[in-house]
């Protein structure tokens, strides 16, 4: 469990496991629904 949690704060420092969010943009699924939301909102002009 020592070894896990050292490599999980070691994660940012590690030039190959901290590119993967960019080669695998996962995050832009998860978050697709909330800027679609956004983006309408600030389109809609405010009365």
């Amino acid at each position: 469990m020592l070894i896990l949690t050292a490599l999980l704060l070691l994660v940012p420092f590690i030039p190959g496991l901290r590119d993967i969010p960019r080669w695998i943009p996962i995050h832009k699924l998860i978050w697709r629904r909330h800027y679609a939301e956004m983006r309408q909102a600030a389109a809609t002009p405010k009365d």
